[in-house]
């Protein structure tokens, strides 16, 4: 009888082995989620840039300086991340006592 490597198992056992190894199709199917979530990721990151440039030279347009509707979208993003930072001080605090 052969066997194969150190172990001593025989070579009728060997495919044993490879039988509990997931299959390539697992490999595909997550290899497409993390590239779908990439992409659905940075589609959104562009539409959050966009947005928010039209949204800004919107505001300097109605108000009628150039520089007020860049200051007011970057305050709205000041207060979001502040705000941000808080609820997750109080959760990490809420959910460890």
């Amino acid at each position: 009888m052969r066997t194969t490597g150190k172990s001593g198992a025989s070579a009728a056992h060997a495919p044993l082995v490879w039988a509990n190894r997931p299959s390539i199709e697992h490999y595909v199917w997550v290899s497409a989620g993390i590239f779908g979530g990439f992409l659905l990721g940075l589609i959104l990151l562009c539409c959050l840039l966009f947005g928010s440039l039209w949204l800004g030279f919107y505001l300097s347009g109605r108000l009628g300086d150039h520089h007020t509707g860049f200051i007011l979208v970057s305050g709205v993003y000041c207060l979001c991340g502040l705000f941000l930072i808080i609820a997750r001080k109080k959760l990490a605090h809420a959910l460890t006592h």
